[in-house]
């Protein structure tokens, strides 16, 4: 198992192969449902950061949005922008 491990290169995170892959799916800038899931996934993981941003990309669209919102929110939050969560929440 280590040997194949071994000849493989970095593998890619999640929402990197959908993004970047040449999978069948892929997200596209028009898909804003798996955008959205995308910043709720990259959330999970721990990249607060990544997913405001990309959080705040979708609300350019929809600046009402409430999920999306609270999500720029507690993800500029827990990311250590804290002035900026504040305001959004």
């Amino acid at each position: 198992m280590q040997t194949y491990l071994s000849q493989l290169d970095t593998p890619r995170s999640p929402f990197e192969d959908l993004v970047k892959a040449d999978f069948p799916y892929r997200i596209t800038d028009e898909d804003r449902p798996s955008k959205l899931e995308m910043a709720r996934h990259l959330s999970d993981l721990g990249e607060f950061e990544r997913a405001a941003m990309l959080a705040i990309e979708l609300l350019e669209d929809d600046p009402h949005h409430r999920l999306l919102n609270r999500l720029v929110g507690t993800d500029l939050w827990v990311a250590g922008f804290r002035e900026r969560g504040r305001e959004v929440l």
